[in-house]
């Protein structure tokens, strides 16, 4: 490989984990709109807005909260999975697949848990 084509391929490669670092910058560290998201709902974008409120998100979901008051906040999930409620949230910043939000319910309908998933 000669040089020239060497440090294109170098430069080229600094500048997509630099785009890389602030599509995340923008995305990780936007404010929860609950009107927003519910909107969003069934979206094929590959990049979802979801995807930027999911920091706030993960501080207004507690665990003990009931089904309804999830539903309430986040609307009515694409998936109902047994104890899991699935949301989607677009295609992950560094790859292919496709994340999901995922909240789990015990067996009296509360909140334990939440988390992403990929798939």
């Amino acid at each position: 490989m000669t040089r020239k084509i060497w440090i294109g391929v170098c430069g080229a490669g600094v500048l997509l984990v630099l785009g890389a670092g602030g599509y995340m910058a923008t995305t990780v560290a936007g404010e929860f709109d609950a009107n927003r998201w519910k909107a969003l709902r069934s979206s094929t974008a590959r990049e979802n807005p979801r995807a930027g409120m999911i920091g706030a998100l993960k501080d207004r979901l507690r665990a003990g909260m009931t089904r309804d008051e999830v539903v309430a906040l986040l609307g009515e999930p694409e998936t109902k999975d047994g104890p899991r409620y699935v949301y989607a949230i677009g295609t992950s910043a560094f790859g292919v697949d496709y994340e999901y939000f995922v909240v789990e319910f015990d067996a009296d309908g509360k909140v334990t848990r939440h988390m992403i998933t990929r798939g």
